[in-house]
């Protein structure tokens, strides 16, 4: 397991932030706490592409399937996540293009890591 800490969140304080990193790209960003976010089910471990929401369900397809797949979701904000957690983020707060929703783990909350 790589417990190494990207150089980017030693340069600050992480108050305030959480750390994600994006399950796609492997890109870490910075998002406000108050940032929207779904609760998917414990067995979404990886999508290939992001997520259609809608009604309160998500649409997407998992890596390596070759069918779509719906699962029920529940709105939240980042703040209520733990370090650990899988979670969908709307594709502009993580600076992609689109109206999909992607997978994101969860590393840091308020300066409380999971490592």
């Amino acid at each position: 397991m790589n417990t190494t800490v990207p150089s980017s969140w030693t340069a600050s304080p992480r108050e305030g932030v959480v750390m994600v990193r994006d399950c796609a790209s492997k890109e870490h960003r910075r998002l406000d706490p108050e940032t929207p976010m779904l609760r998917v089910p414990y067995d979404i471990i990886g999508l290939h592409g992001g997520a259609q929401y809608q009604d309160g369900e998500v649409t997407y397809v998992k890596a390596g399937g070759t069918g779509e797949e719906t699962a029920r979701v529940t709105p939240g904000k980042l703040r209520d996540c733990s370090p650990g957690e899988r979670v969908l983020v709307h594709a502009a707060d993580i600076g992609r293009d689109g109206h999909e929703y992607w997978l994101v783990d969860i590393e840091d909350v308020d300066g409380d890591d999971w490592w």
